[in-house]
């Protein structure tokens, strides 16, 4: 288990249901949680681009029924601490399992 400061969370989604984008019906069921980071500058050579304000990122979430419920409560637009832990389905990338105050 980690830790991971965030400014804000912004959302949590839960989504299921059958695509056809490809023709072919294909079930999906996914969860992510969306968060803001400082918006970054870009200095190179021949680019200079100016940022203020923020960006988003997206965090899977464990896409369990306890984890959203839990997720449900989190302060929206305040600053938290996400608790995370290694998706049992692909052990190297981090998923949300919860949520402290800051």
């Amino acid at each position: 288990m980690s830790m991971m400061q965030v400014l804000a969370v912004i959302s949590v989604t839960k989504g299921s249901g059958i695509s056809r984008k490809t023709g072919i019906p294909k079930p999906y069921d996914f969860a992510q949680l969306t968060y803001l980071v400082p918006a970054k500058s870009i200095s190179k050579e021949e680019t200079n681009i100016t940022n203020y304000g923020y960006d988003t990122r997206d965090l899977g979430v464990m896409n369990t029924p306890e984890t959203i419920e839990t997720l449900k409560s989190i302060p929206f637009m305040q600053p938290v601490k996400l608790v995370l832990e290694a998706d049992p389905e692909n052990p190297s990338r981090n998923v949300v399992v919860g949520w402290e105050a800051a």
